[in-house]
């Protein structure tokens, strides 16, 4: 059994015993990661938990979770949560207001013909607007981006986003305590503000031989 199926036992009895805010977000997260990786779980526990103990975190995560691997099913695909966060969308910080419109646009990415080409760059603009760290908004803007010097300046400013690239070898120190943190997840998984080597590769392939330059 590996370390994260054991925690994943371990939060889902302290969730049971204790439902708390963090308690929901440590097992919800032990539900998405390796060898777990199961999202319609993560999924069940969001939609059966008291409202009253889900964070605006948690609600972040349900759309991100929806849009970007449950993209194939109508039923899952569609967040519960986005239309509560639209009506608190006058109270979030700027940080939170670009979170919302690239979720808002990956919505629509990964579901075909629910919104025009136009109007996912008028959510990715609105998103990279709002000037917090983040790097995914500015990659998918580079993808929808016809022209090529266009293309390479939200490369590039994806690239200079990043705030940290660790070496895969390193990702195994991470200490747990940082792992099982919704905030973590939110800026490594969905903003992309820390990667490993093989996202460099994938994400930035002109960048692959560089990269360690930014290693800490």
């Amino acid at each position: 059994m590996s370390i994260n199926e054991e925690l994943n036992l371990k939060y889902k009895e302290m969730y049971n015993m204790n439902k708390t805010t963090e308690n929901l977000e440590r097992y919800v997260l032990s539900e998405l990661y390796s060898p777990l990786e199961d999202y319609e779980k993560a999924l069940d526990v969001l939609h059966s938990a008291d409202m009253t103990i889900i964070s605006k975190e948690l609600m972040f995560l349900e759309v991100f979770l929806c849009y970007e691997y449950l993209w194939y099913d109508e039923k899952l695909h569609h967040s519960y949560f986005l239309p509560l966060l639209k009506k608190e969308f006058s109270t979030f910080s700027d940080e939170e207001k670009g979170l919302y419109y690239y979720l808002e646009a990956l919505g629509h990415i990964n579901k075909i013909k629910v919104a025009s080409e136009n109007e996912i760059i008028s959510l990715l603009d609105k998103s990279i607007a709002c000037n917090t760290p983040f790097v995914s908004n500015y990659l998918y803007r580079a993808k929808y981006s016809k022209d090529k010097r266009q293309k390479e300046f939200y490369i590039e400013k994806a690239y200079s986003n990043i705030l940290r690239i660790i070496q895969v070898e390193e990702l195994e120190k991470t200490p747990l305590d940082n792992i099982y943190k919704i905030q973590y997840y939110i800026d490594s998984e969905i903003k992309m503000l820390e990667m490993n080597e093989i996202k460099i590769g994938i994400w930035f392939p002109n960048r692959k031989k560089t990269f360690a330059k930014l290693l800490n």
